[in-house]
């Protein structure tokens, strides 16, 4: 039924970062603004906890720190709460506290030291697994309720795809995804998987629906294709940018974001003809708000909104390295690969918020209710509030890179493993 029960243990030195006594893989002080994880789950220090563990009771214990500060426990895959548990002065006395905290999603727990250096030891004294859980402290027919979804039952469906998919998109029928390696772009039944593949040109790796007619872009053959939806025949190929890495429509113009040339191009998308405008440096991601279009600047730290008329631009700062973009109706939000955060930002007067999410944030999609982002280096996709950036589920994805919704359900594509996931929203 979803209740957590303790399990009392005789406590065990889960970690021990002194040299002089070294207990775990560490044995040098955590640093100022760091946060160490340590791996709960298995054998580690001289516990075993097993996999059922869905959060532990801890004393923990600092010992000479060199600055005043505080020390915080809790889930590595969890934004840092804001909050304490050991509070300390420069060269206090060792000292200890009792604390209780969930685990991430693959079973570790994080401490995140805010100033100076201290060693930290964590002695487990018992920890909580919910009642039917499975490996993973994962409730069987619960999936909506939890923070981890390890079990298959969890999602709706995995499906092959063609080699390295990237970006996709729904034309109100299948969902069409870009195979980077193959060469292809995917036509699948959102039902059954079934699967249609048609030639693109060299390395395609983001898809747009116009309402009439599918456009992927080509990474490095230097253009878009226009295929027909029903068929999948190739109508016409139109040269970009160099590098071009995404693309958008906006209702009336097909908009590329041409990363080498640091310039979108604006297409007409019954004739190809196109017209470039500068943006920031390295563009990587393209977006339409209803009334302006908005760009990331990989290289620069920040996203162009411009008139999709005149094409003048406004620059606004975002984290480092923005790549992946999408509107949920109010704000934008911009996904940060390099300080693996995601930008919210008012289309007004492009003020931001940042939300710490997981490694490499490189997708972020909206469903209608919840901003969704793949982290392609930690492997999973974390979904958001938009209104608060609260943190509402992680989900373990291999490798995830597009987030697409269909308006029933969202689709992550695992570049490395082939597939593309329908998730439940």
């Amino acid at each position: 039924d979803g209740t957590s029960s303790f399990v009392p243990i005789t406590p065990c030195r889960l970690m021990d970062t002194r040299a002089t006594s070294p207990v775990g893989p560490r044995n040098t002080p955590i640093g100022a603004g760091e946060t160490y994880s340590a791996t709960v789950w298995g054998s580690n220090g001289n516990c075993v906890i097993p996999a059922t563990a869905t959060a532990v009771s801890l004393n923990v214990t600092f010992v000479g720190p060199t600055s005043a500060g505080f020390v915080t426990v809790f889930p590595p895959d969890q934004p840092w709460p804001g909050t304490s548990n050991l509070n300390f002065t420069a060269g206090q006395a060792p000292a200890s506290n009792g604390v209780t905290s969930p685990l991430s999603f693959d079973g570790k727990i994080g401490f995140f030291n805010q100033a100076g250096t201290v060693n930290l030891i964590a002695d487990i004294v018992g920890y909580y697994e919910t009642a039917g859980s499975a490996p993973g402290g994962i409730v069987a027919g619960n999936c909506s309720a939890i923070l981890r979804w390890d079990l298959p039952e969890c999602k709706k469906a995995t499906f092959p795809t063609g080699d390295a998919p990237a970006g996709m998109a729904f034309d109100g029928n299948f969902l069409w995804v870009a195979n980077f390696l193959a060469n292809t772009v995917s036509r699948i039944n959102t039902t059954t998987g079934a699967r249609t593949d048609f030639p693109t040109g060299a390395n395609p790796r983001e898809v747009a629906f116009d309402g009439a007619n599918i456009w992927v872009v080509n990474r490095n053959g230097a253009s878009v294709t226009k295929i027909n939806p029903a068929t999948g025949a190739t109508i016409g190929t139109f040269a970009t940018g160099i590098i071009p890495n995404s693309l958008a429509f906006d209702g009336t113009s097909i908009w590329i974001a041409n990363f080498t040339d640091s310039t979108v191009s604006r297409m007409n998308p019954a004739t190809g003809a196109k017209v470039d405008f500068a943006t920031g440096f390295g563009p990587r991601n393209v977006a339409f708000d209803g009334s302006n279009i908005w760009v990331t600047n990989y290289g620069d730290g920040t996203v162009s909104k411009m008139n999709p008329v005149t094409g003048t631009k406004l620059d606004f700062p975002t984290g480092l390295n923005p790549d992946g973009i999408a509107f949920d109706g109010t704000s934008i939000w911009v996904t940060n690969f390099g300080d693996d955060t995601v930008s919210k930002v008012d289309p007004a007067n492009g003020t931001d918020v940042d939300f710490i999410v997981g490694d490499g944030p490189i997708g972020v999609g909206f469903d209608g209710s919840n901003i969704w982002v793949s982290n392609q280096t930690s492997d999973s996709v974390t979904r958001l509030d938009p209104l608060t950036g609260a943190v509402l589920a992680i989900y373990p994805i291999t490798n995830p890179f597009g987030v697409t919704f269909d308006g029933s359900n969202m689709w992550v594509t695992s570049t490395s493993v082939d597939t593309v996931t329908k998730m439940v929203p």
